[in-house]
């Protein structure tokens, strides 16, 4: 199977020059991970923008200083297999697709375990596959250290848990992200 049979088509992207808020505001509206950034008035891919980029640069308004540049591209032509071998050092989550320098498309895991795996009919117990230690936090716990839990732990979400060591709901980067839009528009309406 190629890479182009599941690849998504109609990638969202955002364009240079761009800013922070605009980049915040198309993630959350279209609810997705990521944004393509490529160069205005074509389709050349020039970086990508992630939520981790957003956390990682808090300060930062400027799209083409926020962005990652050196992207790991894949080809519409590649096999299936070459994705899940990038995918799984565990450092990507999601592959611009390019053809002639122009992106074409977007595959991400969630591609693959949708549109692949599900296909093969796999009837495994998840219990061989779930992770038996995970990282969760107090509910009473800071967002700023939240944050610094999530990055350090490279989790996107993570569980929450009362006094009493009982689970009261998941915290996940998107929610993070919308705390951030909201501060952003305060202190815009408060200057």
């Amino acid at each position: 199977m190629k890479v182009r049979e599941i690849m998504t088509d109609m990638v969202i992207s955002v364009k240079i020059p761009g800013s922070r808020a605009d980049a915040i505001k198309k993630i959350l509206k279209e609810n997705i991970s990521c944004l393509p950034v490529v160069k205005r008035g074509t389709k050349e891919l020039i970086g990508i923008v992630t939520r981790e980029d957003f956390a990682r640069n808090p300060e930062e308004e400027q799209l083409a200083l926020l962005m990652t540049r050196d992207v790991k591209t894949i080809s519409p032509e590649a096999d299936i297999r070459e994705a899940v071998e990038i995918f799984s050092c565990g450092e990507f989550r999601r592959l611009p697709v390019v053809e002639n320098s122009e992106l074409v498309g977007l595959i991400t895991v969630s591609d693959i375990v949708w549109r692949y795996i599900s296909k093969l009919g796999l009837t495994y117990p998840v219990e061989k596959y779930m992770a038996s230690k995970i990282t969760s936090i107090w509910e009473k716990t800071p967002l700023k250290v939240t944050y610094e839990i999530m990055h350090l732990s490279g989790e996107r979400a993570i569980p929450i848990l009362n006094d009493e060591g009982k689970f009261t709901g998941i915290i996940g980067d998107t929610d993070l992200l919308k705390v951030l839009e909201v501060s952003e528009s305060t202190v815009k309406s408060e200057l």
